[in-house]
């Protein structure tokens, strides 16, 4: 593992979500194991601060998500059209159980460009 992803993950934090960057990329790690309507417009609302302090080049983790409700899935739809609107980038990194997740039963990850972790995501830009 690179010595940046090291130190990334010996910085995470306890909160429901996370901000940290990685050279020129803003990852927003999702510490949730159930992301609901509930924590829903929570993550919006920080999403839509993101992109209107012009980070385009954005990072979802959803690796600790065993359950995404179609809410949560909305606001990452909705977010990645801003972000694309501005010419941005947007990744995600597949939930643990992506098997088992409504973003695959709905078919919504097709939508994003999906990795299985975040050296992954982070080597694609």
């Amino acid at each position: 593992m690179n010595s940046f992803l090291k130190e990334y993950s010996k910085e995470k934090i306890l909160e429901d979500f996370h901000s940290s960057y990685i050279k020129d990329i803003l990852v927003e790690t999702v510490n949730l194991t159930r992301a609901t309507l509930k924590e829903s417009l929570e993550f919006r609302t920080k999403l839509e601060n993101d992109i209107y302090s012009m980070n385009t080049k954005l990072i979802i983790d959803l690796s600790q998500c065993e359950f995404i409700d179609s809410s949560f899935l909305g606001v990452l739809v909705l977010i990645k059209k801003k972000v694309g609107k501005l010419k941005g980038v947007l990744k995600v990194i597949k939930p643990v159980n992506f098997s088992e997740s409504m973003m695959q039963y709905t078919m919504t990850l097709q939508l994003f460009d999906t990795y299985p972790d975040l050296e992954s995501a982070i080597n694609s830009f």
